[in-house]
């Protein structure tokens, strides 16, 4: 791993990617033999379905154990580690048993998946189990040198012992903890685990599990199949005696800095970091500082990290005693960047092009309206506002519409843009803003990256598999979820309700998608029989595990707290939380209560609103920006692909096909784009990735197959790539207006002359279907009722519905507003409705 040509170096991509855990094969004759094991049914236990993944079908522990790269990129050493994952022995326990060393356990289980998952060659779950491995130390690991054994995590109180020796107890589902083994032999060591988690009825936070969802599916379709005890990679690591067990490493636009914390016999006093930042095998920088302060490296001419260019520098740090003797030397990576807010966006530098519909009360310049000549469009209007210094905004008066009718257009100029009482549904306005209001530019916020407004676009990932549960079943799986964001035009995760192993953040972080991170929650407490009030204390030492164990990835941009009613106002102190939040880590912003009433403090940076299921309209502020925590839930029933068969639910509109679905969201889409555009919404997160047992609604199969075309999805993808583009760019929204491209006069449709195009286009499409002199097609739609023996009806709905989006018609007036309505009372759902 050591790269003589750059000094020396530890390339960390390379170090993770080449060195594979040392899988040796010494384990001792005890151990669960591989035809002990057998998958079980990947699927509700009252169900018939298998919904194992294609890299769940792959697992086979005689062949290999599952999960065998690097756990932790963050902090790579070149001395030997060694993954203990594979068969155990495994049974179920309770309170009050024993420990017994020496004692076989009845049962075999594939660890690290949960014993609920169809993976583990369990299925079952229970409070209180055991496991049991023997093993013999590999040949690569000297016993009788320092070494330690790692969990990545275990949900939800961990007993340890090696060799009858207890080494230690640790409390928290989502941590990685460790202890130095001092009783570690050659050959014939006994490792056993004593785990309890009482899933839902205890304290603790537990996301989204509860034990009930497996024999009582449907009961609650929004919480699902519990992972209990080791879910992560337990794992061997020779280490120096004096050793640097964790680092802190920040880094913004100019400048990386690390810190250490030191472990085992690093009390000595004296000593240094050393700390070599290089690029593409490159040093580009060197920092120095005694123990106990930071090492600040400048890197000149910086690349900056985005999810246009995620490119990664990779850092060495060096342990020095005060003679130049190298205690330890370990290899970490980070990428250059900022998170901030900023001044709102949007018209304030490319302005709104003439969108028919809008309308901005008040602000009117002078002397207005002004009367246009009988001809003028919409674009004379403009040009008049550009071409006057005090004009910041404008709208064109359609004539003779509405119920102050002109003869003439009309233009109004304007000095400033009222976005509060701003109206998007005049059938009689066309309205434009060349700058916004500086008042408002100065005091309102938007998500800045790097010092420039982003657009947060993303998913909903509660991180589920069907067959692992908490587990992805390969490494490969684990980044297949991440790609995936980027295959539909995404560039963000809201990672829902769990903390994941590090492997998943170190994908993101190489792959360029940002995170939103939750705090795990004690999840809709309700008083249920025999549960326990969430304990603020485990809360917190769950959200501090959280933040210092993954605070290095620079994909993470936000925390946040509480999800929903998650904030209770009588357990929590809302400014002290906060505050405990932000010391923790000051460089990222936080959203306090994502879609819940402790959203109405307006404290956090975040204005964040649920909406389901078209996404509502949240307000900026001079202290905080806007998003849309969560919108969509648009459902399935996949047949063959339903965790329970006809008992999918947790949907807010129900697509039948992927053209459906695909219509609905160019509708979503169109309707954030149009929010970017004013320059009031900056990040947006779709209800979901996956569907997850029985809640249906995933952009994706629970067995990650695709729901949607290939050629729906890259209609999709392109709507959200659309959203995402810089600021700097514009291109009109997919159902803005009809036609394509930037608005312009061209496209400017007299709205009364729209109305007779659409009744002539009512009417020619109709008589193109049932023939010609009809009551039928009558123009009026009111005179059409809707018969179930109405012929070709759904003909004529598509028919006429892609002739509404793709001519030029005016789609503000109260005729096309009726005829919309008329086709969704015919049809008998809302899906064309919504779409236009």
């Amino acid at each position: 791993t050591i790269d003589p040509k750059s000094q020396g170096l530890i390339s960390e991509t390379e170090m993770v990617l080449t060195c594979p855990a040392l899988m040796w094969l010494a384990l001792m004759a005890t151990i669960p033999l591989a035809t002990s094991w057998e998958r079980q049914l990947c699927g509700c236990v009252n169900g018939k379905a298998d919904l194992v993944t294609k890299w769940g079908a792959t697992i086979d522990p005689s062949r290999a154990s599952p999960l065998p790269e690097h756990p932790r990129p963050q902090l790579v050493r070149q001395s030997p580690w060694a993954s203990l994952n594979g068969l155990w022995e495994w049974e179920q326990s309770t309170e009050a048993a024993a420990v017994e060393p020496g004692q076989h356990l009845k049962r075999t289980i594939l660890v690290p998946f949960p014993p609920e998952s169809c993976l583990s060659g369990v299925r079952e779950t229970h409070q209180w189990m055991l496991y049991r491995l023997q093993f013999d130390c590999p040949p690569s690991i000297t016993a009788s040198e320092p070494a330690v054994l790692r969990f990545g995590a275990v949900d939800w109180m961990a007993s340890v012992y090696l060799n009858g020796v207890h080494l230690g107890n640790h409390t928290g589902g989502y941590a990685e903890f460790h202890f130095d083994l001092l009783s570690l032999r050659a050959a014939e060591n006994e490792l056993i685990v004593k785990v309890y988690d009482p899933s839902e009825l205890g304290a603790q936070p537990f996301g989204k599990q509860r034990a009930a969802s497996i024999t009582a599916p449907g009961t609650d379709g929004n919480r699902y199949t519990p992972t209990s005890g080791i879910w992560q990679t337990v794992w061997l690591e020779q280490v120096p005696p004096v050793r640097i067990e964790r680092l802190r490493v920040l880094a913004n636009m100019t400048t990386i800095t690390v810190s250490a914390v030191l472990l085992a016999g690093s009390r000595s006093t004296g000593g240094s970091l050393q700390v070599t930042v290089s690029a593409d095998g490159v040093a580009v920088g060197k920092g120095f500082a005694p123990l106990g302060s930071e090492a600040n490296v400048v890197v000149p001419s910086p690349r900056l990290w985005s999810p246009n260019d995620p490119f990664l520098y990779n850092v060495t740090v060096l342990l020095l005693a005060t003679n130049g003797t190298v205690w330890d030397r370990v290899a970490t990576y980070t990428g250059m960047r900022s998170v901030s807010l900023g001044p709102a966006q949007g018209i304030s530098r490319a302005g709104i092009p003439a969108t028919p519909g809008l309308n901005w009360p008040g602000g009117d310049l002078p002397r207005m309206p002004i009367h246009l000549n009988q001809s003028a469009t919409a674009a004379a209007c403009e040009a008049m506002c550009n071409t006057t210094s005090a004009c910041k905004a404008w709208a064109y008066g359609v004539s003779h519409c509405g119920h102050a009718a002109s003869a003439a257009p009309l233009c109004w100029l304007k000095s400033t843009v009222n976005w509060s009482k701003e109206q998007r549904d005049n059938e009689c306005r066309v309205s434009g803003a060349k700058e916004m209001d500086p008042s408002s530019h100065n005091t309102t916020m938007a998500l800045y990256l790097n010092g420039a407004p982003i657009f947060a676009a993303g998913w909903l990932d509660q991180s589920w598999w069907p067959d692992g549960q908490y587990t992805a079943p390969t490494d490969e799986a684990l980044a297949f979820d991440i790609e995936a964001v980027q295959k539909f035009g995404l560039n963000t995760i809201r990672l829902h309700q769990k903390v994941n192993s590090e492997r998943w953040y170190f994908h993101a972080d190489r792959l360029g998608v940002l995170v939103l991170q939750d705090a795990v929650q004690h999840f809709e407490y309700k008083g249920e029989p025999g549960a326990q009030r969430m304990s603020t204390d485990y809360f917190k030492a769950d959200w501090k595990a959280a933040i210092e164990g993954r605070s290095n990835h620079p994909a993470i941009i936000q925390w946040n707290i509480f999800n929903e009613f998650e904030y209770e106002p009588d357990l929590w102190n809302a400014s002290e939380i906060l505050a405990f939040t932000r010391n923790l880590d000051p460089t990222r912003l936080v959203d306090f209560n994502s879609g819940g009433p402790g959203n109405s403090l307006h404290i956090g940076d975040v204005n964040d609103i649920h909406s389901y299921p078209y996404p509502d309209h949240p307000e900026p502020s001079a202290t905080q920006y806007a998003e849309v925590g969560e919108y969509g839930g648009i459902g399935w029933r996949p047949s063959g692909k339903q965790w329970l068969e006809d008992s999918c639910g947790r949907r807010a509109i129900m697509a039948n096909t992927s053209a459906d679905g695909t219509i609905v969201f160019l509708a979503m889409i169109a309707l954030l784009i149009t929010q970017r555009d004013q320059g009031t919404l900056s990040a947006a997160i779709i209800t979901q990735i996956t569907d997850v047992e029985l809640e249906c609604d995933g952009l994706l199969a629970y067995d990650r197959t695709p729901h949607f075309s290939v050629a729906d999805t890259q209609k999709i993808a392109a709507a959200y790539r659309n959203l995402t583009r810089p600021y700097a760019t514009y291109a009109a929204s997919p159902l803005r207006m009809a036609g394509s491209g930037t608005p312009n006069a061209a496209d400017i449709v007299d709205c009364a002359s729209s109305d007779q195009h659409l009744a002539q286009l009512r009417q020619t499409i109709c008589h193109s279907l049932v023939g010609p002199g009809t009551t039928w097609c009558d123009p009026e739609w009111k005179n059409i009722t809707a018969k179930e023996d109405w012929p070709n009806q759904a003909t004529y709905m598509q028919a006429l519905l892609d002739s509404l989006v793709s001519k030029k018609t005016c789609l503000n007036t109260s005729y096309a507003r009726d005829t919309v309505q008329w086709i969704n009372v015919v049809q008998g759902g809302g899906l064309f409705r919504e779409a236009l």
